[in-house]
């Protein structure tokens, strides 16, 4: 199995944002699937492959397919098959060959996390929810609990199944967790600015909206959900600056220029509007402009972390 194929499958499935990659290295649980898989190798290995011309995961289905049916008991080599069905996006595959582990094997934690992980790629999230709480309670008494990436996505995707299903307290407490394993996940942040925008909670959003941002400042989802808690806050100036930076996220830098020196006009003490000015300066390949507006932002926040990064990549782009 290729671990690293299988990170950019499970990587399309964690966000529906096209700003966003989320590269999550699923090494506990691709261990225990690597070792699942031997089997099929090993089969390969001496028989030969009995599918010309197919791809390898192609080959490496019809395989353990057959070892399958020679040993239906075998529980790892049911999780090599429903781990590569989940792979070729097969997802009633890869749920019947998990809902057949489980039978065996009810304590087995990777059918589980393969279950949740297919019936939230179906959108079926209600079904999604039972085996990721399941995966999610076992992980979490692990003594590597706080550092396990699997966990974390099981979290994630926990999250996103409250969210979809409308119940944003329970996506709260799902996401917020994630984020203590993972605080760079850009994609935990903007859900989690998400559920507290679905329960009312406007202020608590544009926290996790603003952090999103920080990571992936193209992130119009982000955006988009920031301008409308501003609308919800009254706020009709960074509400105008949310939407100037959408339009700078799809790559309407004319537009963004525009609103965002009508509003640093109105907000001169906000520095979040001089860094938007920076970013869609610099698009536009006008480094010193670039250059003006976020030495602006920082004389308003010093220890704006994002501003201090902007300059220091115009900087550079300027000795070139």
């Amino acid at each position: 199995m290729n671990g690293r194929k299988l990170s950019q499958m499970f990587a399309s499935l964690f966000s529906s944002t096209s700003q966003v990659k989320r590269i999550v290295i699923l090494s506990g649980f691709l261990l225990v699937l690597l070792v699942a898989s031997f089997g099929a190798y090993y089969y390969s290995d001496r028989y030969g492959s009995p599918v010309k011309g197919a791809s390898a995961n192609e080959k490496n289905v019809v395989e353990l397919e057959e070892q399958v049916r020679q040993n239906p008991q075998n529980v790892d080599l049911r999780l090599a098959l429903a781990e590569s069905y989940l792979t070729a996006e097969n997802y009633e595959g890869a749920i019947v060959q998990s809902q057949e582990i489980i039978k065996i094997s009810p304590d087995n934690d990777g059918a589980y996390f393969i279950l949740g992980l297919a019936y939230t790629s179906l959108k079926q999230y209600e079904q999604a929810l039972p085996p990721l709480t399941k995966y999610v309670e076992v992980r979490e008494e692990s003594e590597m609990a706080n550092a396990d990436q699997s966990l974390e996505t099981a979290l994630y995707f926990l999250g996103e199944g409250y969210l979809q299903i409308g119940r944003p307290d329970e996506a709260i407490r799902s996401l917020t967790r994630a984020l203590e394993i993972n605080k760079t996940d850009a994609d935990a942040m903007y859900k989690l600015g998400l559920a507290y925008s679905k329960s009312g909670q406007y202020e608590q959003s544009l926290t996790y909206y603003e952090k999103s941002v920080m990571f992936v400042p193209d992130f119009s989802e982000a955006y988009s959900g920031m301008a409308e808690s501003f609308d919800m806050l009254g706020e009709v100036n960074k509400a105008a600056y949310a939407r100037g930076m959408l339009a700078y996220s799809v790559g309407d830098y004319e537009t963004a220029r525009i609103e965002m020196e009508r509003i640093a006009i109105q907000m001169p003490d906000y520095a979040p509007v001089f860094i938007g000015l920076a970013l869609v300066y610099e698009k536009v390949g006008d480094l010193e402009k670039a250059r003006t507006s976020v030495e602006a932002a920082l004389m308003i926040e010093p220890e704006n972390l994002s501003a201090q990064q902007t300059l220091g990549r115009i900087q550079a782009a300027m000795t070139k």
